[in-house]
């Protein structure tokens, strides 16, 4: 008979790994990652796939202005094709592939409440090194992003002087910390896993089992 084990442990292992897989699949697909200074013309912001513009009042109006000039709408899309770095497309790569070793790190998390163990590999210990790797995939991608900040297209919405670990005018925008805060807490659930992966063979559980119990909580 199968058994259902839930431990406080475990249960804060798999809500961790999902909040730092939300922030960093929030910051792929989010425009927010370098700002242009504020009140700078044309784009408004660069992503690795996205960028957002500031949209002014439609030019060719006849109507009469308002009291107080309405403030700039942001336009966001798509980065045409051939327009984002070389270095931030193997960076949005590398992070995608991140998250999608983070994703089945966390389903596998999910299942080990019931299968706690394949081919002799307890699941737990498998998902840390999953999101080890994950972790260092991220690493990896959010150094290919600072060091494309020496592109042309950079450049033009930053300054003549931004260079690679450099932005001139610039500043990170919220998705650039949300995903290095992503990164950072996937190597912490990656180092959790060890002492939730205990909890949920520890002699309490095994003692609940022996007495019968198909669902086993322990705190």
């Amino acid at each position: 008979m199968g058994h259902v084990i839930v431990t406080a442990r475990s249960l804060a292992w798999l809500l961790l790994s999902v909040v730092a897989l939300m922030a960093v699949l929030g910051a792929l697909v989010s425009p927010r990652w370098v700002v242009a200074p504020p009140g700078d013309s044309g784009a408004d912001s660069l992503g690795l796939s996205m960028r957002c513009r500031l949209m002014s009042k439609q030019a060719g109006s006849q109507q009469a202005p308002p009291p107080a000039a309405p403030a700039p709408r942001s336009h966001c899309g798509p980065l045409p094709v051939g327009v984002s770095p070389g270095t931030w497309t193997a960076a949005l790569v590398l992070l995608g592939a991140g998250a999608a070793l983070a994703a089945l790190a966390a389903m596998a998390g999910l299942l080990a409440c019931c299968v706690h163990a394949v081919c002799g590999k307890s699941i737990l210990g498998v998902c840390g090194a999953v999101q080890a790797a994950a972790g260092v995939l991220y690493l990896l991608g959010l150094a290919l992003f600072a060091g494309g900040w020496g592109a042309d297209r950079v450049q033009r919405l930053c300054g003549p002087n931004t260079a690679p670990f450099y932005l001139d005018s610039c500043s990170l925008g919220w998705a650039s910390y949300s995903a290095a805060a992503g990164a950072l807490l996937t190597l912490v659930v990656a180092v959790l896993s060890a002492p939730a992966d205990r909890a949920a063979r520890s002699d309490k559980v095994q003692e609940r089992i022996y007495q019968g119990h198909t669902l086993v909580c322990i705190a």
